[in-house]
């Protein structure tokens, strides 16, 4: 159960301390084994790009990994001619196995969600004390995520709790099956579950969550 599992998982076997500042790059952590990242503070430790480019988002990861007082920001201050498909401040959408831990971090995007999320096989993504912002014209949602692609897809995992998500416009969260949306429509099994979240949109109010096919998968969506 990625809730039991999660829960009880402590901080990998190398640990990053991340001083405060303002770094500018872009942390390809995609399949990652052991490794922590865990900030001085959240509103001091911010890991920013600005481009606004798709490929180009702040963090991109997979595998096994814990986060923590950790600030991620994607803008496009040096590009303003920026143009579809539009960066998140962490996209999570990759092969490679393992827990993936966010504790008290914030993330924000100016052009699309803040977090972009597509779980695979055998991933376990967990999300807590954290708080998510996005404020753009196109309507991706602030926190948005589905399901793999193929057919037979298993231990699909999402848990986020005690978190607040804020859209300025658009949707605070959206989901997606794409299995049924863009793959064979087949199934496969994905587990999502939200607990303790507070979600706004200036647009929508407080019942701001779109889901954009009939189901996600053969899981569970719990508010």
């Amino acid at each position: 159960h990625a809730y039991a599992y999660a829960t009880a998982f402590a901080p990998k076997k190398v640990t990053i301390l991340v001083k405060a500042g303002v770094y500018d790059e872009i942390l390809d952590m995609r399949n990652t084994q052991n490794v922590s990242l865990v900030g001085e503070a959240r509103k001091e430790c911010i890991i920013r790009d600005t481009s606004g480019l798709y490929n180009n988002s702040p963090l991109m990861l997979s595998g096994e990994a814990y986060f923590q007082n950790l600030t991620f920001i994607a803008n496009h201050d040096n590009n303003p001619g920026f143009t579809f498909p539009y960066s998140y401040a962490m996209h999570m959408d990759y092969p490679g196995a393992g827990t993936v831990i966010f504790d008290n971090c914030r993330f924000e995007s100016y052009q699309n969600a803040a977090v972009g999320i597509g779980l695979q096989q055998d991933q376990y993504l967990q999300f807590r004390n954290c708080e998510f912002y996005n404020n753009s014209d196109y309507d991706g949602g602030c926190f948005y995520f589905h399901n793999a692609v193929p057919n037979g897809v298993t231990n699909q995992n999402l848990l986020v709790e005690n978190c607040s998500i804020k859209a300025e416009k658009g949707s605070a969260l959206k989901a997606d099956d794409a299995n049924i949306g863009s793959g064979p429509g087949g199934g496969n099994d994905m587990y999502a579950c939200f607990m303790r979240n507070t979600f706004w949109s200036g647009t929508q109010g407080q019942q701001s969550i779109s889901i954009n096919t009939a189901k996600i998968g053969r899981g569970t969506l719990v508010g």
